[in-house]
């Protein structure tokens, strides 16, 4: 699935319902316990990915509810390093478990994902969903960000 506009493409996984809008994507099971969101942000940062991720965690959290992070650690996809954070806490008034990454992979592009799962669907459900989707993502290389096709895409 491609959303051309957000400068990445992924395989979708599962029965989930999938809105691809303009520079974000949302994945979400049918029952809205399992939820996967994944957003870019087009403005140029001098921040490293580990204070993009903190920041990101912490308006996530004032939005929705308590956050916690744990360690963060290195993550390939597509061949770009970025960071990820697995997080536990509040989802709207119910605990939750869940994974946030973050890639930048150009200089103009940042890439955020957050999974999520409530009612302890996490670690059977949620997590290998997740781990799924993040994994199937392709980039847009700048020279084709410009909104020409893209003949890779036709295989999504």
């Amino acid at each position: 699935m491609v959303a051309s506009q957000a400068g990445f493409s992924f395989l979708p996984a599962g029965d989930f319902v999938i809105d691809v809008q303009a520079n974000q994507v949302g994945i979400v099971s049918e029952d809205d316990e399992i939820l996967i969101f994944m957003a870019t942000n087009t403005t140029p940062t001098e921040e490293s990915l580990q204070e993009i991720l903190e920041g990101f965690i912490a308006n996530a959290g004032a939005s929705m509810g308590e956050i916690i992070p744990g360690e963060f650690s290195p993550l390939v996809v597509d061949g770009t390093e970025g960071l990820m954070a697995d997080v536990t806490g509040e989802f709207l008034g119910e605990a939750m478990e869940g994974r946030v990454v973050v890639f930048a992979p150009r200089e103009d592009l940042t890439f955020f994902a957050f999974g999520l799962a409530v009612n302890n669907r996490w670690p059977e459900e949620g997590l290998p969903a997740f781990e799924a989707i993040i994994g199937s993502v392709s980039f847009v290389l700048e020279e084709e960000a410009t909104g020409a096709p893209n003949p890779e895409w036709d295989k999504f």
